[in-house]
């Protein structure tokens, strides 16, 4: 008996023992009841399936607002569903989506009414993923506040004005309300978003007349907002066919009425006027017909540069909203030569290497007035011969020297130009009062490319602007083309490389592109932009430019 006391005795569990085990099994327990990644084994590509009949059922009519709950076969995760979820028409409350086990729950907002008799879409985009793999569920819940679900369908495409690409991202919405106010006061009826190829399709759209928006929706309220890229079509869109194709839109930024934001006298003869965008249309008027004025476009801003002011006179500056005054106090004349010395702009290398027709140009930072052509040498070659000068002085504000020898240039030669002290004289009579000297090098006509460009067919009672580029960043030339059907260039010296025409239809004459204007219904102008053959040193390209819209 006692041998048997203490087998029992031995059979019975260590207390730390049995404490750890119960630890394990917690803990397995634990793993079983929370859902983890598995390790090892093939990728799981298969999205989560939704088990329809744990869900709330799809394509209901005479829907009354509830939460809709959708149930999947396995644990799912949500991604950023605030922005992946979608609903058509968009909703004026953001409803509650959240996540329980293996089930979505999609709830209204308390305060949302629904639309009667529509055809809502809820669309999840990229909300729904498994919770190992990312796989998305594809998930789009329709139902209908009516008795039936609509079926036709609305395509569109929309691309940026001016260059032709397609515009991604973009809202395409549809308004049953057809006042043109609707883009700032109302919601879509029904909306999508553009793809990579600027293409949308909005599927269960009802038979109507909508008026149709494209919007680069940047704060993504569903309103046109000051700055926001806007197209539009010409005319409502009637939808009555199974598939209604709205012809591309160009989408554009509206150009903003001109505001001066600041100005700024850094010394006697100049005004600086830096405006919310480029002036092209800003005009000056000052009040002292003595006063000599020469308005200089400058990026976003003007430098009124002025002469023979002797006393403080006023600047107006109309705008949209009403003209602004500005007192030029004309001050410190007698310190200008102090502050500011007649100087050339910018850094040049030692020696300039030109194409052997156009001048050489210096841009100086004073309007210029007189050039002493006793005190200018330009001297050919080693033998330093000195060479018959012809110039000019461009721009705006006169502030740029173009000269050449006559005759022109001499292919692959040399020459060294000097400006001695006292040749150049700017509008308040100051001049430079050192040596300048540069050399220059003019390169032969074999390193450079040709070009002609024949542009048809156009309309002779339009107007129409031709831009020529370098790459992508650099314009070249410029022409107004008028009254002519086909039009023909040739550009006799490019530099090698990639070049490009842009045709601009310029439906109001004024020398430029204009965007269009949404609020009077002006589209954008149309742009045609033709990428042209590589130019090649010592090549002719020529390259036909077909005017189709």
């Amino acid at each position: 008996m006692a041998a048997r006391g203490q087998k029992n005795q031995a059979m019975q569990p260590n207390p730390i023992v049995r404490f750890a085990g119960l630890l394990a099994l917690a803990w397995c327990c634990g793993r079983c009841a929370n859902p983890v990644s598995p390790t090892g084994g093939p990728r799981d590509e298969q999205p989560p399936r939704l088990d329809t009949l744990a869900s709330t059922p799809n394509y209901q009519t005479r829907f009354r607002k509830q939460p809709i709950e959708l149930t999947f076969d396995e644990w799912i995760k949500l991604n950023d569903p605030a922005n992946q979820i979608v609903v058509s028409p968009p909703l004026q409350y953001r409803p509650e989506v959240k996540l329980r086990k293996k089930t979505v729950v999609f709830r209204f907002d308390e305060r949302e009414v629904l639309k009667d008799n529509a055809t809502y879409t809820i669309n999840f985009g990229e909300a729904i993923q498994d919770l190992t793999e990312g796989n998305v569920a594809p998930v789009r819940f329709l139902f209908s506040t009516g008795p039936f679900i609509d079926s036709l369908v609305v395509t569109g495409r929309v691309v940026d004005a001016f260059t032709g690409e397609p515009a991604e991202g973009v809202r395409f919405m549809l308004y049953d309300n057809l006042a043109d106010s609707v883009v700032h006061a109302e919601r879509p009826f029904y909306f999508g978003t553009t793809d990579a190829e600027g293409r949308v399709r909005i599927e269960n759209v009802r038979a109507d007349t909508f008026r149709v928006v494209a919007l680069a929706d940047a704060n993504r309220n569903y309103f046109f907002d000051a700055g926001e890229r806007i197209a539009f079509p010409d005319t409502f869109v009637v939808v009555r066919d199974s598939l209604t194709e709205v012809p591309a839109l160009r989408l554009f930024a509206e150009e903003p009425p001109l505001r001066l934001l600041d100005a700024e006298e850094p010394h006697y003869g100049l005004l600086r006027l830096w405006y919310n965008r480029e002036p092209w249309d800003a005009r000056l008027w000052w009040d002292r017909t003595a006063v000599q004025g020469w308005p200089e476009p400058v990026g976003d801003s003007i430098y009124f540069w002025y002469a023979g002011a002797e006393a403080p006179f006023r600047v107006v500056v109309p705008l949209p909203d009403g003209p602004d005054t500005l007192e030029v106090q004309a001050a410190n004349r007698q310190r200008l030569a102090e502050v500011s010395p007649l100087r050339v702009v910018g850094r040049r290398p030692a020696v300039m290497a030109l194409p052997p027709a156009p001048p050489f140009r210096l841009e100086w930072n004073h309007p210029l007035a007189a050039l002493d052509t006793a005190r200018v040498l330009l001297l050919a070659d080693t033998t330093r011969t000195p060479q018959r000068l012809q110039y000019r002085f461009e721009g705006a504000a006169r502030r740029t020297l173009a000269l050449r020898p006559e005759g022109g240039w001499r292919e692959g030669a040399t020459y060294e130009l000097v400006l001695l002290p006292g040749a150049l004289t700017d509008v308040w009579g100051l001049t430079r009062q050192d040596t300048l000297r540069q050399s220059l090098r003019i390169r032969p006509r074999d390193e450079f490319g040709a070009l002609t460009l024949t542009v048809a067919p156009l309309d002779t009672a339009m107007h129409y602007v031709l831009q020529l580029w370098q790459g992508e960043d650099r314009l070249a030339d410029t022409h107004i083309i008028h009254a002519d059907s086909t039009w023909t260039h040739r550009w006799p010296l490019l530099e090698p490389g990639t070049w490009r025409a842009i045709l601009i239809e310029d439906r109001n004459a004024d020398g430029r592109y204009t965007p269009g204007h949404y609020a009077s219904r002006r589209q954008p102008e149309r742009v045609l932009i033709r990428p042209l053959e590589e130019v090649r040193a010592n090549w002719e390209v020529e390259a036909d430019m077909r005017v189709e819209w």
